[in-house]
């Protein structure tokens, strides 16, 4: 087994063939308690991310369901792998076999998720690369599934080739306090864009063919910016410390919409395909406002400590979450029902 070091930060790891999965690949005792991310595939496959932030050596694992309902139960996983350090991303890239995750120690890993002869799954890591001095906070991929952007608690943000996890452009300082996250524009024409939000109390939008790349959407409200979300290639929702969710003209830098959506700092966002907003923060509460009608019109308490992760199912529209209770929930909005 050997490894190729590209630059000072880089590893590929083996191909399937050099070494037996059991070697780098041993699925983990147990789910972490604090889930920390949850995405689902066009698929349907689910990806979970979760830590211990409690010990006084933090780690982290990954899972991977065929099923959204079918989590979080390990036994119905198909597999998961487990890292020394907390894990705050993941997601899907062009496939369901292929995943990209970020962790507290700054690495970015690409895992492809293989069948073996025995029938078990193992998610193999293939590259990780440590470009973020920090803790990455967030990742987005692009429409086009060819890029990632990165952004973390280093102040930095890095656009990497999916193909070899090399950095095309770092921005460092893009803030000058801890990015909070980073999304992509999800129309196929704007594959060059994409916002991100901070601590520092402003939202930016890039465009990566620009020798002055960033250009102000959002500053100076008083609070820091906590999430985002793409409504359409023009109108984009912030995320406030304060509660508040405000829905943004990129090309006016104009409110068109603003609503107190939950009475502690905002945590994700997240907009569906008909305009529905999902919200959770620093609570136990899960909420989806209608950016049209500015109502909420879903709300729930089952979790028991608070929501950090939202998915929209992409074939039964049904909303999931999950926390650090250690649960997962699925949410049928009334909007979607027959």
């Amino acid at each position: 087994m050997t490894l190729t070091m590209e630059g000072n930060d880089q590893e590929r790891i083996p191909e399937d063939g050099d070494c037996k999965p059991y070697n780098f690949s041993v699925v983990p005792f147990q789910l972490e308690q604090h889930f920390e991310f949850i995405e689902i595939s066009e698929d349907g496959y689910l990806l979970l991310g979760s830590s211990n932030l409690v010990l006084n050596y933090w780690n982290g694992s990954i899972w991977y369901f065929k099923d959204a309902d079918l989590a979080p139960e390990k036994e119905h996983s198909l597999t998961g792998h487990g890292r020394d350090c907390g894990i705050a991303c993941g997601k899907f890239l062009e496939s369901k076999d292929k995943i990209i995750v970020g962790d507290d120690s700054g690495a970015l890993t690409i895992y492809h998720a293989t069948t073996f002869e025995n029938d078990t799954v193992h998610l193999i890591p293939q590259m990780i690369s440590t470009h973020h001095d920090s803790s990455i906070t967030s990742l987005s991929v692009t429409s086009s599934r060819t890029q990632t952007i990165s952004g973390g608690n280093d102040l930095a943000i890095n656009v990497w080739d999916n193909e070899s996890l090399v950095s095309e452009f770092k921005y460092s300082p893009a803030h000058t306090r801890t990015v909070t996250d980073v999304v992509a524009c999800k129309e196929e024409n704007s594959i060059f864009l994409f916002a991100s939000s901070s601590l520092d109390g402003s939202a930016l939008l890039w465009d990566t063919r620009m020798n002055k790349a960033a250009s102000c959407i959002k500053e100076g409200i008083g609070c820091g910016l906590t999430a985002l979300s793409w409504k359409n290639n023009n109108e984009i929702a912030i995320g406030l410390q304060s509660g508040k969710v405000a829905i943004t003209d990129v090309r006016t830098n104009c409110d068109i919409a603003e609503e107190t959506v939950m009475d502690c700092a905002i945590h994700k966002i997240l907009f569906d395909d008909k305009n529905l907003l999902a919200v959770c923060g620093d609570s136990t509460s899960v909420k989806v406002w209608d950016s049209n009608s500015k109502n909420i019109v879903y709300s729930d308490e089952r979790h028991t400590g608070f929501v950090r992760g939202l998915a929209w199912h992409p074939k039964s529209h049904k909303l999931y979450s999950c926390g650090f209770d250690k649960k997962v929930f699925s949410h049928q909005i009334n909007t979607y029902e027959s």
